[in-house]
């Protein structure tokens, strides 16, 4: 080898080692930020959360009752173009303030997501499993289009993710740029993120046996079918999966409940816990949660923290809408077998309150607390 090219071998070798040092130093950086406030001795976060790159911030409150995630929505991975034909709007960063509980009771009814986010990824992007396009050009309605059936073309890029009309990038399934940074994620249970009730969420690989993990890692899958027969109204036409309503859930069939989840061990839960999974197959992201959500996941309180990073903390009455707009799912499930004017009880940000069933909006009947005397 000559003299010359020894140099020049050496001089590459130099650059590489400057570079290394660099971005370990960077790394270490984005560390520290990312768990800026927050104390490892209160949950297992820890041991994931530093290779969450997005301008995430956690802290805990005194009493140890709830967590806070201070996210501007920033994906820490490659995403697609946008705006997209299919998706006019551009990624921004919309500093928001989410909350869940660190020790969740599991309820023996679910309740439904609807127009809620289900949760929040460790990257602090938000899981939102529902779409906003419905059969006909309706604003509601049962035949709520599915945003991975591929008969509506939303822009979904390559994490199974695009962005709402504010610029708030959010995933409809797996996070696929945020799985591939854990090289072994089909070797463990991966933690995802945390649900609105507080409950944890996996990637779709688990223990064979959910009480053991000595046991296979394989692939979870879900418990819904697509219906049989023929739409009875609506678009009409046979059952094919392009709508929520065409499916249904089917005990046994697979190994997750009806609401994606189930109580097993993982790496973060060694002792076990009720978990939620993101599958590769409807539902995607559970479409209910089994806790009590916080009301700081309903589509009003994220657009009413939108550009504040303090905690989600309403008047009393702010969580029930005025008129025209829909009332927290709480609300509504406390009324189901209601009458109008009955007595009702509903969990708030607040405390659990005492109230009455009313038509708020169009055909919903809600619990509504009386107002406080001024």
């Amino acid at each position: 080898m000559s003299l010359t090219t020894l140099k020049k071998l050496l001089s590459v070798l130099s650059m590489w080692c400057l570079l290394f040092v660099v971005a370990s130093d960077a790394h270490e950086t984005t560390a520290r930020h990312t768990e800026n406030n927050f104390n490892p001795n209160e949950s297992p976060i820890d041991l994931v959360i530093p290779r969450a790159y997005g301008a995430l911030n956690i802290e805990s409150d005194e009493d140890g009752k709830f967590r806070y995630f201070h996210s501007d929505g920033s994906p820490d991975h490659a995403t697609g173009q946008f705006p997209n034909r299919n998706n006019p709007n551009a990624i921004r960063n919309v500093k928001r303030t989410y909350r869940v509980a660190i020790s969740p009771t599991k309820q023996a009814s679910p309740l439904m997501v609807e127009r809620a986010a289900f949760g929040i990824a460790l990257n602090g992007v938000i899981f939102d499993p529902a779409t906003a396009e419905f059969w006909g050009g309706q604003r509601h309605g049962e035949w709520n289009f599915e945003a991975l059936h591929g008969q509506l073309n939303l822009g979904i890029d390559q994490n199974n993710a695009h962005v709402q009309p504010d610029g708030t990038y959010h995933y409809h399934g797996l996070p696929n740029g945020f799985i591939d940074q854990y090289k072994d994620y089909k070797a463990r249970p991966l933690l995802l993120g945390y649900a609105a009730d507080g409950y944890p969420i996996y990637a779709n690989y688990g223990y064979e046996n959910a009480l053991s993990d000595t046991s296979n890692v394989r692939k979870l899958t879900s418990s819904y079918k697509i219906k049989n027969g023929l739409r009875p109204s609506g678009p009409g036409g046979r059952y094919d999966g392009r709508f929520t309503a065409d499916w249904e859930f089917s005990e046994g069939s697979g190994d997750l409940d009806r609401c994606n989840g189930r109580t097993g061990v993982t790496p973060e839960y060694p002792a076990g816990t009720y978990y939620y999974v993101i599958t590769d197959a409807f539902p995607f992201i559970p479409r209910c949660w089994f806790g009590l959500p916080d009301a700081s996941f309903q589509k009003q309180a994220i657009e009413g923290n939108a550009t504040r990073r303090g905690r989600p903390g309403p008047p009393h009455n702010a969580e029930f809408l005025p008129q025209g707009r829909r009332p927290p799912i709480q609300a509504v499930n406390a009324c189901r077998s209601k009458s109008s004017n009955e007595t009702c009880v509903v969990e708030t940000p607040h405390g659990t309150k005492q109230g009455n069933c009313r038509q708020v909006s169009g055909n919903d009947l809600a619990c509504v607390p009386p107002r406080p005397p001024r």
